[in-house]
């Protein structure tokens, strides 16, 4: 897994661009929580 979710939201859009709905949603939802999980462990070292 990446820790960097931007090829991850490309990834994304192209296959939603493509037709591919659940392919596309998923790789969605898996890139919002990687950049919600580096948020939120970035905010507890401060």
């Amino acid at each position: 897994m990446p820790l960097v979710p931007g090829i991850l939201i490309t990834n994304a859009i192209r296959d939603l661009l493509a037709g591919e709905l659940l392919a596309g949603m998923s790789r969605g939802v898996e890139a919002a929580l990687t950049a919600f999980a580096i948020v939120l462990v970035s905010q507890s070292f401060y």
